[in-house]
Formats: structure tokens, sequence, C-alpha cells
């Protein structure tokens, strides 16, 4: 059973915010190569 918190992190639509991060170069490259692959369009996809 899950908890109300856990529910609550579940919800598609929550409050988004946006961030910047720093991701090594061949990392990103990496997600480029593997995006499509798992379905999804574009690597910031895969990220979130």
């Amino acid at each position: 059973m899950l908890s109300e918190r856990l529910k609550k992190r579940l919800i598609k639509d929550r409050p988004m915010t946006s961030i910047t991060i720093r991701i090594p170069v061949d990392v990103v490259e990496s997600m480029k190569e593997i995006a499509p692959h798992k379905g999804f369009s574009g690597y910031q996809t895969l990220l979130n």
C-alpha cells in the first residue's frame, strides 16, 4: 500500500521548476543515442 506522500509524488501534473545542471558532454551524447531506442524524441525527456 502506498503512503499518501508517495501517492502525491506520482501525480503527473505537479508544479515544476526549471533548473540548470552541469552534465559531462559524453553523458549527454550517450543520452542522445539512447533516447530514440527508448521511444523518446529527445534526451531532455529521457533526463526528466
